[in-house]
């Protein structure tokens, strides 16, 4: 991959090179996404489960 990038006129490689950290915000931001993005499937998770019991009940 790297030589094909070379291979490009006007291709700079230092910039991805480079190693570029987050900031406090930016880990904040990106946990709290992350949270809730797992809390939201396991709620629907846990709600098609729990329609899936109640449908297996009411069927004798």
């Amino acid at each position: 991959m790297t030589f094909l990038l070379s291979a490009i006129p006007g291709i700079d490689q230092t910039a991805s090179t480079q190693v570029s950290g987050l900031t406090t915000a930016g880990w904040i931001f990106v946990s709290t996404a992350w949270l809730v993005i797992i809390s939201v499937a396991a709620f629907c998770y846990r709600k098609v489960i729990q329609k899936s019991e109640q449908n297996r009940r009411a069927t004798p």
